[in-house]
């Protein structure tokens, strides 16, 4: 049972001590790192003679971004009876490679078919329209990567969980798909729909095999392709 101060100097079971030390990192996550990070790494750079340039600052900021996203659903997951196998968390395979590429080839071929829908989020218009170059690929490649995790962790859970309260699949997927492709329908209703074409692909493999990294992998290896070809 959780003690309020004043303590009572009885030291708590293990389990609720992991508890407290998984609570403590989920709100450092979110209430520390985003002003410490970008302070950091400013500080770090500006004490040997470098400079933060603003596409340092946009991948920073994304790799904070990303850590927020993820914090929560972890916590959410550590805390679930499914457990983290449960939500895609799994050794991986060779068979994984082949399932990415797949994938990675789905969501390239929305991208080029909606002309200029990003797949990559959180790295914004300015990344995926310009050509990767020197050490700009770089920096994309920092934010790129943390950012398709937390997109694809976000993309399961919200999976897992509608698929339990429904009872089924079909909602889910359509479901998670809206969600995760509807902001594109007052801009460009058409990548909205490959976009959601894309999502449903992704959705369907997880509830096939439910493995987490192929769907992270497959989101890498597509943005990657669309940033060399661009």
């Amino acid at each position: 049972m959780e003690t309020e101060p004043p303590f009572t100097g009885v030291v708590a079971p293990i389990a609720l001590q992991r508890q407290w030390a998984i609570e403590i990192g989920v709100v450092f996550c979110l209430g520390v790192l985003p002003d410490a990070v970008p302070i950091l790494f400013h500080s770090v750079l500006a004490g040997q003679g470098g400079t933060v340039t603003e596409t340092w600052q946009l991948e920073i900021g994304g790799l904070v971004r990303a850590m927020q996203r993820c914090a929560i659903p972890l916590y959410l997951i550590y805390r679930s009876a499914l457990g983290f196998p449960g939500f895609g968390f799994r050794r991986p395979r060779v068979n994984d490679l082949v399932t990415a590429f797949a994938l990675a080839a789905v969501s390239i071929a929305t991208y080029f078919l909606s002309a200029g829908i990003s797949f990559s989020g959180s790295l914004g218009r300015a990344t995926a329209a310009s050509a990767p170059s020197g050490t700009y690929f770089l920096y994309a490649l920092l934010g790129l990567l943390p950012a398709l995790a937390a997109r694809e962790l976000v993309r399961v859970f919200l999976l897992v969980r509608l698929a339990q309260l429904f009872d089924g699949t079909a909602i889910p997927t359509i479901l998670v798909s809206l969600m995760t492709s509807f902001y594109w329908l007052f801009s460009r209703p058409s990548a909205m729909f490959l976009s959601f074409i894309a999502s449903c692909a992704y959705c369907g493999f997880f509830l096939m095999e439910r493995r987490l990294l192929p769907l992270v992998l497959g989101a890498f290896l597509a943005n990657l392709a669309v940033l060399v070809i661009r």
